[in-house]
């Protein structure tokens, strides 16, 4: 640690001095009037291309500087709400003090009277707005810094992006998934100036238009580039000592971009070389219908993997005129993975006589290897998909999408070999080997049209009313296929193979949507309405009586109201309702044998589970603060699903044996409360603090007894991020939960406080991003299982801080 940091420290003193850099400054008044311009964006761009390098914000006396500018020519260009746009070419060979410039007036059409300010952050439907282009302060930022001060939104050091802190986001550019992957998007993120975008959508509880349910973040830029072209290439490397995640990794990455009016291409490419190890515990008790003890199992499983990894990937678009244009995406990670794990045992079974009297203990020793050399071992899959746009006109935002999309995966030769040894009876040795491997491909389109209609309204700059429709249908089919060679069976194995072994999985989903969005004045409803048929074929080769063929039909209605005042007040109301469908997998009886025992088996009961979220959502902004709001939500399930281990009798083991299966175990419901603010000083600094309180109800049903479970639970949230003196960044996050309960399993919190700092060098040639996760290495993982039969205790302790550059 300490010598990295001196090399850092080394790093952020020499780099800056690699360049010489001047300071452009200037002062800017009225032509008619001679008043001082404040809040104007002043921007230096490339003379050649026009891209855009460095630029300022007036200040309440007219005045602007442009630090760090680097030797050459550009063009200044000077924009201000009321007045012509100036621009002028500057040479830059030193500190340059332009003067006074004057701005002209811009000219005022007859009979035109402004009615309304539009605001800085609003909520239209089922979007919160923040209106990046009516934000002066940011125009010299990256898009990256305009999303810190989108609402909810949370970028770290590491570039991932996050809505509250918790949840995962999918980030569309101009309506459309972004379609770019890991530290492309990221190095996207970064380069986007945002001068180029018109506003960021944040749509937290989609409606019916969006059919995962995932919280959506859509970019809009407004300026057409005449040209852009870079090249960037990075390492990245990391210190994690996780389970499950690289021990050590060293990954080059490269990314080209090319966009001019008609013409945008990207591709990234990266290589990876990983090392990761895990170790694991865990102990467990059975017990019988009578609470007699059926067996103790202890088990320790150690782990190491060593692999190559790639991905390659992109898109592009043709704009053919200004109402027509298409793109198309790509994308591919072949990976090589060589993997060794040993597992070990101890168990004891216990025999009772049919008066319950114990009669015999049973133990043994389990012992399981896996080897798999890197050579055999090759997998990884690919995407693809392209899409067509048609606008009817230019302003309206009628328009008719077609896109077509699939993606495939195999998942290579796992090859593994178990032992398990009887101490008192060898006649019941086993030992088999095992090789698998499994496919999956999908294909599938979607039909887009959108018909805005009625008149204009100049409060939201859009049509009152908006008619929204699409239809679409994918095909998933994936095949796997297990074969198992036993070398010694013994006298209690099982002796029909997995359900993993060989089985054909086919699913055909159709789906069509409806929404209509209207506006009266300040107050918007959107109206929703989703349909999905999928139809699910389960095929088991070589075992007849167990497939499975079913059709479910699903209805999903959502319903959006928003209002904004003009004092910056805005409030929303969300409702979605959402249908989980039982995996097909989940729906045949065919018990999966594992060695001597249960695995487990489907339930052809099963029942889809239905789902109701409900938000209630206000927020305050404050031009001289930042924001407060607050949220309180509900979410109930219905027939909710879960997947519990039973025990039942096996007159062909002849003892009791566990297995697990899924099932409709009842209701649910949790109800929260967020409170949240965001201090924001200027536009590059963000301290945001939330807090939730979370009350969880479960009342299931469970083997013939009802229980009930309900636990009031809390999460504490801090975030501070800063960018100073142009190019430096700092991060500091910190996370503070109870412990969660859920039907009989109890799971740990993740708390932690992690530290960044990314600096940019070389007139933003260079940037070294270092961060230090979980510094206090707080981090414990545990669970414990209160299953009347099954009882279940597993605990893990890493070293959590860890370093990534």
């Amino acid at each position: 640690m300490k010598r990295l940091t001196i090399i850092l420290l080394l790093i952020l003193a020499v780099l800056p001095v690699a360049a010489q850099n001047f300071t452009v400054k200037g002062l800017l008044t009225d032509a008619k009037t001679g008043e001082k311009v404040p809040l104007a964006n002043a921007g230096l761009y490339r003379v050649e291309d026009t891209t855009f390098m460095r630029g300022a914000t007036t200040d309440f006396d007219g005045r602007f500087q442009v630090a760090d500018v680097s030797a050459g020519n550009y063009l200044l260009i000077i924009s201000v709400v009321g007045y012509e746009k100036l621009s002028q070419p500057v040479a830059v060979s030193a500190d340059l003090d332009l003067g006074t410039l004057q701005l002209h007036p811009g000219t005022l059409l007859n009979e035109v009277q402004i009615t309304a300010e539009k605001p800085l952050f609003s909520m239209d439907g089922e979007k919160n707005i923040y209106n990046t282009s009516d934000d002066p302060s940011i125009q010299t930022g990256t898009a990256s810094d305009a999303l810190q001060n989108a609402p909810g939104i949370e970028v770290d050091a590491d570039g991932n992006i996050t809505l509250r802190g918790t949840q995962s986001v999918e980030i569309w550019i101009n309506d459309r998934p972004s379609h770019m992957d890991g530290e492309a998007l990221k190095q996207y993120i970064k380069m986007l100036p945002a001068n180029s975008i018109q506003k960021i959508e944040v749509i937290s509880n989609p409606s019916a238009r969006y059919g995962g349910g995932t919280p959506v973040v859509n970019i809009v830029t407004t300026q057409k580039v005449q040209r852009n072209e870079f090249f960037s290439f990075g390492l990245n490397g990391s210190s994690r000592p996780d389970q499950h995640i690289w021990l050590s990794e060293a990954k080059p990455w490269v990314s080209y971009v090319f966009a001019n009016e008609k013409f945008n291409f990207n591709i990234y490419a990266n290589f990876g070389y990983g090392k990761r190890e895990s170790e694991y515990t865990s102990s467990s008790l059975m017990l019988s219908d009578k609470h007699d003890t059926l067996r103790t199992d202890s088990l320790y499983n150690k782990e190491a993997t060593t692999g190559f990894n790639s991905y390659i990937g992109g898109h592009f678009s043709y704009t053919i005129d200004s109402l027509n244009s298409l793109g198309a995406w790509y994308g591919a990670f072949p990976s090589f993975e060589g993997e060794e794990q040993e597992a070990w045992s101890t168990r004891f079974d216990y025999v009772y006589d049919p008066l319950g009297n114990l009669v015999n203990r049973l133990n043994y020793s389990y012992h399981a290897t896996e080897f798999t050399p890197m050579n055999q071992r090759v997998h990884g899959g690919g995407y693809f998909g392209g899409w067509y746009e048609h606008k009817f006109d230019d302003t309206t935002g009628h328009k008719l999408n077609f896109s077509l999309n699939g993606h495939g995966y195999h998942g290579g030769n796992d090859c593994i070999h178990n032992i398990r040894n009887y101490e008192a009876f060898p006649e019941y040795n086993i030992e088999r080997d095992i090789t698998m491997s499994d496919a999956y491909l999908n294909l599938g389109a979607e039909l887009e049209y959108v018909r805005p209609f009625g008149r204009f309204d100049t409060a939201t700059h859009s049509q009152v009313n908006e008619l929204d429709f699409g239809i679409g249908y994918d095909r998933d089919y994936s095949d796997r296929i297990m074969h198992s060679e036993w070398q010694s069976m013994g006298l209690v194995a099982g002796k029909t193979d997995s359900l993993e072994r060989d089985h054909i999985v086919c699913l055909n989903n159709y789906s069509a949507y409806l929404t209509y969005l209207r506006r009266f004045g300040q107050l918007t409803a959107k109206l929703g309405l989703r349909g999905e048929a999928s139809h699910q074929i389960l095929t088991i080769n070589a075992v007849s009586g167990y497939d499975a063929d079913t059709t479910f039909l699903t209805l999903t209605p959502s319903l959006h109201l928003s209002y904004s005042t003009p004092s910056q007040h805005n409030f929303s109301f969300s409702f979605t309702r959402r249908v989980s469908r039982p995996d097909v997998m989940s729906l045949t009886l065919y018990r999966k044998y594992y060695l001597d025992e249960y695995e487990g088996w489907g339930n052809p009961d099963l029942l889809p589970e239905y789902s109701q979220r409900i938000e209630l959502q206000w927020d305050k902004y404050f031009p001289q603060f930042g924001s407060v709001g607050a949220e309180l939500y509900y979410n109930g399930s219905t027939n909710q699903e879960s997947t519990l281990a039973n025990i039942i009798y096996s007159d062909y083991y002849g003892t009791w044996v566990k297995y697990t299966q899924p099932m409709n175990i009842g209701n649910s419901y949790t109800a929260g409360f967020d409170l949240r603010a965001t201090y924001r000083p200027t536009a590059f600094i963000n301290i945001r603090f939330s807090g939730s309180l979370i009350y969880n109800n479960e009342d299931f049903t469970f083997g013939g007894q009802s229980y009930q479970n309900s636990q009031l639970t809390y999460r504490l949230r801090l975030n501070a991020w800063a960018k100073l003196w142009k190019n430096y960044q700092f991060f500091i996050n910190g996370r503070y939960g109870n412990p969660t309960r859920s039907i009989f399993t109890t799971q740990s919190s993740y708390n932690g406080i992690d530290v960044g700092v990314n600096a940019d060098f070389l007139d933003r040639k260079m940037t070294v991003n270092l961060n230090i996760h979980d510094i206090f290495n707080l981090n414990a993982w545990s669970t414990s299982d209160d299953n009347p039969y099954l009882t279940t205790t597993s605990n893990w302790k890493p070293m959590s801080r860890y370093i990534t550059l």
